[in-house]
């Protein structure tokens, strides 16, 4: 029997809309962060299974899912930061496993992490200060895709970086952690 003949859910990736922010990828506390997860079905087993995606150990969202044999496909999740507390997070997910699943160390998946800071903290130093306006205001009017969207100046995670951020994070001038 090949290994495409036994039911193995595989977590390929997880990131979040927030990956690839420099220094360090941020999230305002209280606002929302998109986490999108890649699972693979590479079994022949046909159904349904939960996916769990985690901040550190406390858990931020789940759904049922069902995948067809051979095939990945990208769940979107949304992480509300409220009630988080300010600082690191390791980003996880785990699928559960499906009936007869023998190969489970492949279920989980962790990929990097996120800082919750105060909102208009885009450069992730605990406060929000002429620097972060300064960076903010260098990529206002910036859409993703494009090349100089950063994604830590869009403050509430809209695709764009425009007069509501500058807002958020002026709303916190002067103050830190």
């Amino acid at each position: 029997m090949g290994s495409w003949a036994l039911p193995n859910i595989v977590a390929i990736n997880v990131e979040t809309s927030k990956t690839g922010g420099l220094p360090m990828p941020v999230v305002c506390q209280g606002r929302t962060v998109s986490i999108n997860v890649t699972i693979q079905n590479q079994g022949t087993y046909i159904g349904a299974f939960d996916i769990a995606v985690y901040a550190n150990a406390t858990p931020v969202a789940s759904r049922p899912v069902a995948l067809t044999t051979k095939i990945a496909t990208t769940f979107t999740f949304v992480w509300n930061t409220f009630g988080f507390a300010k600082g690191n997070y390791i980003i996880s997910a785990h699928a559960t496993p499906v009936p007869d699943e023998t190969n489970t160390t492949d279920n989980t998946i962790i990929n990097g992490w996120i800082f919750v800071t105060i909102s208009g903290d885009v450069d992730g130093d605990r406060d929000v200060d002429i620097y972060d306006i300064v960076r903010m205001s260098s990529v206002y009017g910036v859409v993703k895709p494009d090349p100089r969207y950063d994604t830590n100046c869009d403050m509430d995670d809209d695709g764009d970086i425009d007069i509501y951020d500058i807002v958020i994070a002026v709303g916190n001038y002067g103050k830190s952690w």
